[in-house]
């Protein structure tokens, strides 16, 4: 009690003031309306100061309150503001089937869990390979390390022609390109590309010649990692995969498969290649080349014996004599209208040279009609092969691609005689196979589409023709078939 003054005999009560505490705020949730048990004598705090309960909760001072729930006894960390956790770090990814980046693990990077390129797998056993750190991207969920780098090797193979251009983009592993030639002489392929190495390895028949690794000598060390021996890498500054070729001797027709492997143990940039095969020999005559005109005397097309037999000793020799060194008896040696009966076009065809002294051979074959060795009555490209024309188009098959271009040269000429159009219709079937629906019957290897720079068709070739009404005739369409594979001759009217 305290009197107002000292003559009044009145007092009054004073209050006592209250007691002041920190206010604060819970830093897990920011939530506020906590105090400290301690009061501010009991304890210096200032605003902003980070403190503790006895749970290791953190709060921040926000000021004094007199009333709040209460959170104990705090101490003081020191610190100032809610501890802010970093943003948490994944392992980046690139993903190897199509190189597509932007994904990330669920683990936190952790040193030494994985390495840079290292390959690693999902839960889906997709591949990836570690290609840094990242805050955020696509998570692929949890991934385990499959103890490898860089990504597995994949394997494809694409078929390619003669003179195409193959651009790639990003890729990695083993690409085979196939391609064909029959020819004989160099095979290259030029090589164009950026700096990632690759490897270019042509191959036919048991032979190669490769580049090694071609590309930027910045990328040597990754080379090794991955497991390319020191002696097959070629790279250089500037990269050696700018322009670059390689190149192999091809020395037999056959086989035909050449094949270019290219090896690229990294993800890859780019590259081209063009293939260049060696250029077909031209169809030449000499006073050593065989000229067989195979007649088809099987009885109906005799009215054109006569005229081909005349047009040999005529106007077409009068025409080829030149290549005989313009003697008489040698192109009579070497240049013949011959019989045969048994209507095996294809036999013919595949005949090699038989006079002496011959070095090629070409068969020019005058036929009607193959009915039934190798065509029944009402022939379509359905109909199934017969053994004969089985075993005949193999063989010359065999021998064009066995031998060098120009050793034996086909060319058949179909002759209108009566109804037989299915030896026509047979004949387009054997040069352009399943394009005229010959399915599997007709399909390489029983027909000769594959192989058109050293055969030739000529169709509706009349029947009879008098030589003395017409003597040149015949003799026009051998001149334009041997024209037409590559040789130049004009005949004088």
């Amino acid at each position: 009690m305290k009197k107002i003054n000292v003559r009044s005999p009145y007092y009054i009560e004073v209050a006592p003031k209250p007691t002041q505490y920190y206010a604060l705020q819970k830093c897990e949730d920011s939530s506020i309306g906590y105090i400290t048990e301690q009061s501010i004598g009991e304890i210096a705090l200032d605003v902003d100061d980070r403190v503790q309960d006895s749970s290791t909760n953190d709060y921040i001072v926000v000021g004094t309150a007199e009333t709040g729930t209460s959170v104990g006894i705090v101490t003081d960390t020191g610190e100032v503001g809610c501890f802010v956790p970093p943003t948490p770090l994944y392992y980046s990814l690139t993903r190897c089937s199509d190189s597509i980046t932007g994904f990330i693990s669920a683990q936190e990077v952790v040193s030494g869990l994985f390495n840079y390129g290292a390959r690693v797998l999902d839960s889906n056993n997709v591949y990836y390979t570690i290609s840094g750190v990242s805050e955020t991207g696509t998570s692929v969920g949890t991934i385990t390390n499959t103890g490898q780098y860089n990504c597995p090797v994949l394997e494809d193979i694409i078929d390619v022609n003669c003179g195409d251009t193959h651009n790639v983009a990003t890729d990695v592993g083993v690409v085979t390109y196939n391609f064909d030639t029959n020819e004989t002489g160099n095979v290259s392929v030029d090589i164009t590309g950026s700096d990632v190495p690759a490897k270019f390895t042509l191959k036919w028949n048991n032979t190669q010649s490769t580049t090694n690794y071609i590309g930027l000598d910045t990328y040597d060390q990754d080379l090794l990692d991955a497991g390319v021996p020191i002696g097959e890498i070629a790279t250089s500054d500037p990269s050696t995969k700018a322009s670059n070729s390689v190149t192999l001797n091809k020395t037999a027709s056959s086989p035909s498969l050449v094949q270019l492997v290219v090896t690229a143990p990294l993800i890859n940039d780019q590259y081209s290649v063009v293939f260049n095969c060696p250029e077909p020999a031209p169809i030449v005559i000499e006073e050593t080349t065989q000229i067989n005109i195979w007649f088809d005397s099987s009885g109906s097309m005799d009215t054109t014996l006569a005229p081909l037999q005349a047009m040999a000793a005529g106007t077409l020799k009068n025409c080829l004599i030149q290549f005989y060194d313009n003697d008489s008896a040698k192109y009579d040696q070497y240049v013949k209208v011959r019989s045969w009966s048994d209507e095996r076009t294809f036999d013919r065809a595949l005949q090699p040279p038989t006079e002496a002294g011959a070095t090629n051979c070409i068969n020019i074959i005058f036929q009607d009609e193959a009915n039934s060795i190798y065509t029944p009555t009402n022939w379509t490209p359905s109909t199934l092969r017969t053994a004969a024309y089985s075993t005949d188009i193999i063989g010359l098959r065999n021998a064009l691609l066995n031998n060098p271009t120009g050793y034996i040269t086909p060319i058949f000429f179909q002759v209108q005689a009566g109804a037989y159009l299915d030896y026509k219709n047979f004949l387009k079937t054997v040069e352009f196979g399943a394009t005229l629906g010959g399915g599997s019957n007709y399909d390489i290897p029983y027909n000769l589409s594959d192989l058109s720079d050293r055969v030739k068709f000529y169709y509706d070739v009349q029947q009879g023709i008098s030589y003395a009404s017409n003597p040149d005739y015949y003799r026009d369409f051998i001149i334009q078939a041997i024209n037409d594979l590559g040789f130049s001759i004009t005949c004088a009217p």
